[in-house]
């Protein structure tokens, strides 16, 4: 199965790999998740980070600010998936390529766990508390219609007036000092 990372620029910066993979699944149902451990090296190359800044990240991970560290976002392309669906995974990453960045202000962001979630989610259950549902699958039709719905919530927060934003952490300043990504 062909895993693809990729990074999203939001000038000068990049959009954290967990927002990605957060609106991915908020927005699409697109299952997608971050990281930059085996990606480590490639990482390292592709954003020219140097010896002093990964050093920093390393130190602030190792006093459990795990949120810090770079990383891309995944995506699969499994290969019994439907060119429609291959498609429509890959509109979702140019909408949020051109668009994700309007969204920052309802998702908080965890620097301890580097997640982030919607404002407005409930608490996530816990494991004793989790169901499997029954689920029916829906034809690859619908997702044209999940895209639609993603590109109104996007134009939606561009055009009417702003929500109050999520409540933005405080960090450390040896934290902002390497923070890579918009919060």
């Amino acid at each position: 199965m062909p895993i693809i990372s990729f990074g999203l620029r939001h000038p000068p910066r990049l959009l954290h790999g967990n927002f990605v993979a957060a609106l991915l699944s908020d927005l699409f149902g697109i299952q997608a998740r971050s990281g930059c451990f085996c990606a480590g090296p490639y990482l390292h190359r592709a954003y020219r980070i140097d010896k002093d800044f990964s050093q920093a990240m390393g130190a602030q991970c190792a006093r459990g600010q795990l949120g810090i560290k770079l990383a891309f976002a995944r995506v699969g392309f499994n290969y019994f998936i439907s060119e429609h669906v291959f498609q429509y995974i890959l509109e979702a990453v140019h909408l949020l390529a051109d668009h994700g960045a309007r969204l920052l202000p309802l998702y908080r962001f965890d620097p301890a766990s580097g997640l982030w979630r919607h404002r407005d989610a409930p608490q996530a259950p816990t494991l004793r508390d989790a169901a499997v549902p029954r689920r029916t699958r829906s034809p690859d039709r619908a997702l044209a219609g999940q895209l639609a719905e993603a590109r109104r919530i996007i134009n939606e927060l561009a055009a009417g007036p702003r929500q109050p934003a999520a409540t933005k952490p405080i960090l450390s300043p040896d934290l902002e000092r390497i923070r890579w990504f918009p919060l």
